[in-house]
């Protein structure tokens, strides 16, 4: 099945009938409607009028129309070049509709005049930010000789999308694909999500829609999308060659939608790990310190993607520790990785229940000047590798040189959970405008913090002023890193 979500001007409007029935026609996209089954002309009579409501052609067959409060289930009976019946099942009667071509199509019926709340309202920024990015595609196609290209990776999804999250009910990722080529986006997908797509997710957009019922492999259509054309991947696969470097660099430098949800995602992201920090007592499990986190950012609809609750030293030897059902007693560090609107963002605080003395002041101490040094010199346009030769001087100037092996301590954060990882041998450059989650730890000391790169300089985007930082010198600037909250304070 095809659909449009199109947010072009409705060009022409066609009477169909005397004008006391009301009845009328408006173009809403470009997509043929094919149908087997036609009625005798004998059966095609015309109706007088119908109940108001505003339904959508939206299937070969069988399909259901939008109107307010209930559910009309219609089927398309005769397709010609110029004419389309619509049969009514709640009123068992036919609605002939006079169009110039097959296309997709909605009937209005105009006898009563429809109030703001039955219109679907659309951004026409988000609209031309989605043409932009697909134009960049498109020329990019042209210039690779390339026919289409097939995005299975939820970050180019979301990015072509404009933020939009194709996830549903399966935390785990999209089971949608996008095939696109220079005049055309369309979703690809099964006939459980599309609804959820087409009305939350892509609406006046611009896209096309094609489904298949749940029990065929989607992998079937895609197959028939990519036989005799040239197409290019975003993932490894055998329906055609695989460019992931490119459609990354689409998604870079950030722009300045990118860039406000970054910073609105930020927020909410910091404020749920810095309030679960001071909510924190001794004797709280750790799966209720997850639960807390969770339920904060899930509430102002930013998704978790990573939560981490190590208490009392347990990241010394599990960096990648998740939570238990153990009580904490003396220390919890949190740490939270968060999606809002496609785009991603992290942060790390720790409480301690006394003062900071002994090996864990001593460990934080060497902390603060890592995670110093990271956030001064993220600088766009700037090698990964040049970033982190600093970054790894720093540890070995205080002995741990061998700590930074232990775990990952940075990743560039986009669209992507991780679209590129901060190593020794990296060869990426910062975007000119990019974002970095860097996470350095020693021992049980743990930091995190999300910053903005740019040619200007960086800008810490975690930063809340309602949490307690250090200041640290480096290249004679003082550079605020986040610090512990101690209860003793």
């Amino acid at each position: 099945m095809d659909r449009t979500a199109c947010d072009r001007p409705f060009p022409k409007i066609f009477p169909l009938d005397e004008p006391a029935a009301g009845l009328y026609l408006q173009r809403s996209g470009q997509t043929s409607v094919h149908d087997e089954s036609v009625q005798s002309r004998e059966n095609r009579g015309m109706l007088p009028s119908c109940e108001p409501s505003i339904v959508k052609l939206e299937s070969r067959t069988n399909f259901y129309g939008e109107i307010p409060n209930r559910h009309v289930r219609l089927s398309v009976c005769f397709v010609r070049a110029s004419c389309i019946s619509v049969k009514c099942f709640k009123r068992n009667t036919l609605l002939p509709v006079l169009i110039e071509a097959p296309l997709m199509a909605t009937i209005v019926d105009r006898s009563d005049p429809l109030s703001s709340a039955e219109f679907v309202t659309v951004d026409p920024a988000m609209a031309a930010l989605v043409d932009r990015r697909h134009r960049k595609i498109a020329d990019w196609l042209k210039s690779h000789q390339f026919d289409a290209a097939l995005l299975t990776d939820p970050a180019n999804q979301s990015w072509l999308s404009a933020g939009a999250d194709f996830s549903g009910a399966e935390m785990s990722g999209p089971s949608t694909a996008m095939f696109v080529t220079p005049e055309s986006r369309v979703i690809v997908c099964h006939n459980v999500a599309s609804s959820r797509v087409f009305e939350t997710c892509i609406g006046g957009m611009g896209f096309q829609i094609k489904e298949r019922p749940w029990y065929e492999p989607l992998e079937v259509l895609l197959a028939d999308l990519c036989r005799s054309r040239k197409v290019v991947l975003d993932r490894f696969g055998p329906l055609g060659e695989a460019r992931t470097e490119a459609f990354r660099n689409f998604r870079w430098p950030l722009d300045d939608h990118d860039v406000e949800q970054l910073k609105m995602g930020s927020k909410i992201i910091t404020h749920a790990v810095e309030a679960t920090c001071r909510g924190w007592y001794p004797g709280k499990r750790e799966c209720e310190l997850a639960g807390e986190v969770s339920h904060r950012l899930l509430k102002h609809e930013v998704t978790p993607v990573r939560v981490q609750i190590l208490a009392d030293g347990r990241a010394r030897r599990f960096r990648d520790w998740a939570w238990s059902e153990d009580e904490t007693t003396s220390t919890v560090t949190i740490v939270a990785i968060g999606r809002y609107k496609g785009m991603h963002c992290g942060v790390s605080r720790t409480v301690l229940d006394g003062p900071l003395e002994g090996s864990f002041a001593e460990a934080w101490e060497k902390l603060a000047l890592v995670l110093g040094t990271a956030m001064f010199f993220s600088l766009g346009s700037t090698p990964l590798s040049q970033i982190w030769g600093k970054v790894a001087r720093i540890y070995e100037k205080f002995g741990c040189a061998d700590e930074w092996e232990m775990a990952p301590q940075g990743e560039l954060l986009d669209y992507g959970r991780i679209s590129a990882l901060i190593t020794p041998q990296s060869k990426v450059a910062v975007p000119a405008r990019g974002a970095i989650f860097w996470r350095p730890s020693i021992a049980m000391a743990m930091a995190g913090e999300t910053v903005l790169a740019t040619e200007e300089g960086a800008r810490v985007l975690t930063h809340s002023g309602d949490w307690p930082t250090w200041d640290v010198e480096i290249k004679g600037s003082h550079v605020p890193v986040t610090a512990i909250l101690s209860r003793s304070e």
